[in-house]
């Protein structure tokens, strides 16, 4: 859907300079001392004018933009600079809304800045504000010449979520960007520190007052008549410079013959003079025109067709020209004079007198207004004024018919403030109404509890069962948030097979929850179905966003499945629907590049993998996904097999720092654990390993299978049987150091029981790799030839698909067993192929070591080790060194298999070479 469509141009504008316009070169300049800096750079993020109403912000901001922009180069500063307007309200309050008209402002100078950020936020899932306006400034810092964005009447803005997204955008604004402010009230930035460090550029009341040389020009100007220096004087004390008031008074003195008395006459505050001197221009205004005033008071915006349906009289457009000539207080909005507001005191006051004289007809103005506002596609606008008129049977009408395009824009906010203000009677009894209600406060943040009473709510309403299938997909949305994912994934079947092919806000959603319910609990051809339908939907509304993302998604299916060329052909087709213009990339496509960078490495080509992730993290930042803990926790397994240890222990800090900071589910946390745990198995740190095993009920006590923390009812989850396959490489790699045939048992019988899931389930990437790991505990339990026949197995499953890696990261027991295994299960190529990467495999990088370890090690040898190693050294077989030793074979070649590891090498040669070179044997 084009956002652009549903935006007013007219808050685009920057508003048009009068000719009479009071000079002000003295404000301009203090504006222009602390905005110029380098030649090419501003000095300053922030100009802040602040002031209340009536003191000329809006006027002096655009005028000083106006200079800005037709400055020639004089060699003190910045000249010919660009600057973009956004003229902002009380409806601006909805995040979504505010950042559309936002990036709507920025496109009006930059249209080739917005396209990505645009998108994002048009998406059915947009991201955070913050990882938004990182995408934003990133673009920024691109270009090469800097240019200012005006946002008016910021005071307007009351919303924290927007609030923190400026305070964000001021703290990491580019040099090339500046943001210039009018408020009334101080902006909860952080301006002290600002001040501090020279980045504000402000102008408070004090400063905007007129002075008496200006009081004395503006009102010669507007007037006409001639003041002597002592009634300019009484009018600037009395108005306190005041440029709203004076304007005021300069019509309030026409026709005036004793101007002395007059202005001797005026006292009291600003809300005093305000209300007397508006009543005076009122009244002298004849009987049309003042009816035309009240009546039209009821709009935020005139137009003259607008003023024609609401007053009823034909001269609409005739009255704002004349309104605009006689500087009635109205204030244009656009070059063509189609669009104009009133001043926001003199309509606050015009309002008054309406309610005052005739309030009954107040109703009906505003329902004229919404009926104009309808017909002419303005659909909040024509809410708004329905709600005014205590129209709310219209109200909700509308709200309802405004509803699905409302939530696929994500402005869950905009609709909660339209429905929160209608009377909970009729919300209640209109049952679509309390589930879209529900839906958007579940996305706000709202209470849970709330969230299930609304959706109470619907139930009851829905007494002829007209929208199950709506209520059906909120349902499977809250097990999902529940963790309750079978349930979840059943009521979403059942949802989709009752909602309307045209609700496609909740058919949507409903496909991509339940297909990542399915895909977490393992059933993959259900997964799949429900991505596919995720991508006839995306297809189908030409959401770039959710087409990308929905093939992500069938690519994660199939890599799963263990097809990784089909998967890797997901990805690709993900990235050229994400390609944009300028060589960029949406976002959400860094999701498919991680994705990507998991296959790669999984073919062996590890500087391809390393690229695509972290481009893909870079991109993902956009997006606030939780895929760049998918890239952290890859990046910490290249950092791993390379032995860089502490760099491996960084990378996975990212991702436990992600999840706190994106509030993962519960099943991202529990997948992204058992990684954490796979990563301190290889670095030989089984104490925490085995306190993450325990913590999730995995002990290998004899008892197998215990009932662990993941319940019986998740046992055959994939995220389940992933922490199995995790514990059971804990246990046989600890049984391995650690020589206890007990362990490397239990190990072997909890790995045959994800082989016997995988097998069942189709998941062929974790069948490779619960098929290894058995080869490895067979091996070391004396079972050679059932090894062999296991590694086979997975050699003859893993060939079409270039598995490579997945054996590489075993090293020596797969290097020894796969001249054994692989004729039986695959051909001479992809053997060659396996130990040609066996022999091509890199030195391990030297890591930082902890206190009294030999900095060239990724671990320590133990004294037994030492004596092995001496004794290859010497030349004697494994044989040998068990009887000299007084120990089993078995042992021997476990110390041999560790010795390599640790050494980082793959033969007897190279482990004496490599311990000569590091000092441990001597140099002989």
């Amino acid at each position: 859907m084009n956002m652009a469509l549903l935006l007013l141009q007219t808050k685009l504008f920057k508003p048009p300079l009068r000719p009479t316009l009071v000079s002000r070169p003295r404000l301009i300049a203090e504006l222009n001392e602390g905005l110029f800096g380098t030649e090419d750079r501003f000095a300053s993020r922030l100009t802040l004018v602040a002031a209340p109403a009536g003191f000329g912000k809006t006027t002096l901001l655009a005028t000083w933009l106006a200079e800005l922009a037709t400055k020639q180069d004089d060699g003190k500063g910045l000249f010919g600079i660009p600057s973009a307007w956004l003229s902002l309200d009380e409806g601006d309050n909805d995040l979504a809304r505010f950042l559309a008209y936002f990036l709507a402002s920025l496109g009006t100078i930059h249209p080739e800045l917005i396209e990505t950020e645009t998108a994002l936020l048009e998406s059915p899932q947009p991201p955070r504000a913050e990882a938004l306006l990182t995408v934003l400034i990133n673009d920024i810092a691109g270009l090469s010449s800097p240019f200012i964005l005006a946002l008016d009447d910021y005071h307007t803005i009351t919303a924290p979520a927007i609030h923190r997204a400026m305070t964000f955008l001021l703290e990491h604004m580019p040099s090339q960007m500046h943001l210039a402010i009018t408020t009334r009230v101080e902006p909860p930035f952080p301006l002290a520190r600002m001040r501090g460090r020279g980045q504000l550029n402000e102008l408070r009341e004090a400063d905007l007052r007129f002075t008496e040389e200006e009081t004395g020009s503006f009102l010669d100007q507007i007037d006409g008549q001639s003041l002597t220096a002592g009634e300019v004087s009484a009018l600037t004390q009395r108005t306190e410079g005041w440029i709203a008031g004076l304007q005021m008074v300069a019509l309030s003195m026409q026709g005036q013959e004793n101007v002395t008395a007059f202005v001797g006459n005026l006292t009291g505050s600003h809300t005093y003079i305000a209300d007397y001197l508006t009543r005076e221009v009122l009244n002298q205004q004849p009987e049309e025109l003042r009816r035309f005033l009240l009546q039209t008071s009821v709009l935020k915006r005139l137009s003259g067709p607008l003023c024609e349906a609401v007053t009823g009289q034909s001269d609409g457009q005739w009255m704002l020209e004349a309104l605009s000539e006689a500087n009635l207080f109205l204030i244009a909005l656009d070059e063509e004079g189609r669009w104009f507001r009133y001043h926001q005191l003199f309509a606050d006051l015009l309002r008054q007198r309406l309610r005052q004289e005739h309030g009954q007809k107040i109703p009906i103005l505003h329902r004229r207004a919404s009926l104009w506002f309808e017909g002419n596609g303005f659909t909040a606008e024509a809410i708004w004024h329905a709600q005014e008129a205590k129209d709310y049977e219209r109200a909700a009408d509308l709200i309802e018919g405004e509803a699905e395009a409302t939530m696929m824009r994500s402005e869950a906010i905009t609709f909660l403030h339209w429905v929160n203000n209608l009377p909970a009677e009729i919300v209640r009894t209109r049952p679509l109404l309390c589930i879209y209600q529900a839906a958007a406060m579940f996305w706000s943040n709202v209470a849970f509890e709330d969230v299930i009473a609304r959706l109470d709510d619907a139930i009851k309403a829905d007494v002829e069962g007209q929208y199950q299938g709506e209520i059906l997909a909120f349902k499977a949305i809250i097990a999902a948030y529940q963790g309750e994912l079978q349930e979840s994934a059943t009521l979403a079947g059942l949802a989709l097979e009752q909602l309307p092919q045209d609700r496609l806000f909740f058919r949507a959603i409903t496909v991509s929850g339940a297909g990542l319910a399915f895909l977490w609990q393992g059933d993959v051809a259900n997964a799949g179905r429900f991505f596919d339908e995720a991508v006839r939907i995306a297809d189908q509304t030409k959401n770039r966003m959710a087409q990308v993302l929905a093939r992500s998604h069938q690519g994660e299916v199939d890599a799963i499945r263990g097809q990784l060329p089909k998967a890797m052909g997901r990805y690709e087709e993900a990235l050229g629907i994400a390609n944009v213009e300028g060589n960029r990339r949406l976002p959400i496509a860094g999701s498919a590049l991680i994705n990507m960078g998991r296959i790669l490495y999984e073919w062996n080509d590890l500087g391809s993998a390393e690229t695509c992730i972290r481009e893909g993290i870079e991109l993902v930042q956009g997006w606030a996904s939780v895929a760049a803990m998918g890239g952290y926790a890859m990046l910490a397994f290249l950092r791993q097999v390379r032995g860089d240890i502490a760099g491996a222990r960084d990378e996975m800090a990212k991702v436990v720092s992600t999840a706190k900071k994106f509030d993962a589910m519960t099943v991202d946390d529990d997948y992204y654990a058992a990684f954490q745990a796979r990563l301190w198995t290889l670095q030989g740190d089984f104490h925490s390993a085995n306190r993450w095993a325990q913590d999730r009920g995995l002990v290998p006590d004899g008892d197998w299978p215990v009932s662990g923390k993941g319940g019986p009812e998740t046992e055959g989850g994939l995220v389940r049987n992933i922490e199995y396959l995790t514990a059971a490489q804990l246990w046989i790699a600890q049984a391995i150091k650690e020589p206890e045939e007990k362990r490397m048992r239990a190990g072997l019988e909890l790995v045959t029981r994800v082989q016997r899931r995988a097998e069942e389930a189709d998941w062929g990437s974790i069948l490779v790799r619960a098929l290894i790991q058995k080869a490895i505990a067979q091996l070391y339990l004396g079972e050679e030839e059932q090894a062999i026949v296991s590694l086979a197995q997975a050699l003859e499953i893993s060939e079409p698909d270039g598995y490579i890696r997945i054996y590489l990261d075993e090293g020596q027991p797969i290097l020894d067993l796969l001249p054994k295994a692989g004729p039986r299960g695959i051909g001479p190529e992809y053997m060659s192929q396996l130990l040609a990467a066996f022999g091509e495999q890199p030195p391990v990088k030297e890591s930082s070591p902890a206190a009294g370890v030999d900095a060239n090690l990724m671990e320590p040898l133990s004294d037994r080790e030492v004596e092995v190693l001496q004794l290859i050294a010497e030349g004697l077989t494994n044989r040998e060194i068990a009887q000299d030793l007084v120990l089993s074979p078995n042992t021997v070649k476990v110390h041999t298999y560790n010795i390599y590891g640790k050494l980082g090498v793959h033969n007897r040669t190279q482990a004496v070479a490599r311990a000569r070179v590091l000092g441990i044997l001597d140099d002989r």
